[in-house]
């Protein structure tokens, strides 16, 4: 049987270790931002023979095969080929432009500039708050742990001059 007056300090001390670890999480959800996120605008410059490229089943020239896009989810695409393409619902004309509003969700968007039809897209975002709860945990419980063995051991030492009789 346990025995309570031994479980309840621990109790404690391995909950305050898991709220001060999801603080610091908390902390470092609300500063860091993903590697190379930003507010610019992605642009995509469809080079001249991209649509022959396509036809010949090949890869077309400086065309990457998934976008990353930042905070601003824009997208200014620049068709530099002889005809048109087809980005998502936008049919850019050749020499035309068209800024892209990208939608939730990433995944692809169809388009001509590939032979397989499509381009993968991701956003570069904060993850969910949610999983500050995952490392709060992870942290936490040991910390907690650490900081009960810490308070026993701080309960001990004594600073007297005189040993114990």
């Amino acid at each position: 049987m346990l025995n309570r007056s031994v479980f309840r300090p621990w109790a404690l001390w391995v909950i305050g270790g898991v709220l001060f670890a999801w603080g610091l999480s908390i902390a470092w959800w609300m500063v860091i931002e993903p590697i190379g996120t930003s507010d610019e605008v992605y642009e995509l410059v469809i080079p001249e023979g991209t649509a022959a490229a396509v036809e010949a089943g090949e890869e077309p020239p400086f065309i990457p095969n998934s976008l990353s896009l930042g905070r601003s989810r824009v997208m200014m695409v620049y068709n530099e080929d002889v005809v048109e393409h087809q980005v998502g619902a936008w049919t850019v004309p050749p020499g035309g432009a068209a800024e892209i509003q990208a939608t939730d969700g990433g995944d692809q968007i169809t388009c001509t500039i590939h032979p397989a039809g499509a381009i993968g897209v991701a956003f570069e975002e904060r993850p969910a708050f949610t999983s500050t709860f995952q490392s709060a945990l992870i942290l936490g419980i040991p910390l907690g742990i650490i900081f009960g063995l810490a308070g026993v051991v701080g309960s001990r030492i004594t600073m007297d001059d005189e040993p114990p009789a």
